[in-house]
């Protein structure tokens, strides 16, 4: 399933843009981590529909999407991948797509 568009994306691809590792996204660019974006979103969508998520459990899935991407497991460790998490987690309780 191709998530561009939809809400999920939306705040998925916001809260990776504001992180931007490696500095890549411009003013005039937003798509640059498309491949990672859609890898987060098939994670969570499953899990949202099931149960409750938390920060925690977002960072292990943006580690694992940006870790499958750039070959870099201690550059994208969950712990480094809090900040990211918890905006996103925000954003989708926002947005009434996860619930605490």
């Amino acid at each position: 399933m191709d998530y561009r568009g939809g809400l999920l994306w939306r705040c998925v691809q916001a809260a990776i843009n504001n992180w931007n590792p490696y500095n890549l996204v411009s003013d005039t660019e937003d798509d640059e981590f498309a491949g990672e974006v859609q890898a987060v979103c098939r994670a969570l969508s499953s899990r949202l529909t099931r149960s409750k998520i938390s920060a925690r459990e977002i960072s292990h899935l943006i580690s694992r999407a940006f870790t499958s991407s750039f070959s870099d497991p201690e550059k994208f460790s969950p712990e480094k991948c809090v900040d990211v998490s918890e905006e996103l987690f925000d954003r989708l309780l926002a947005a009434g797509l996860a619930r605490n």
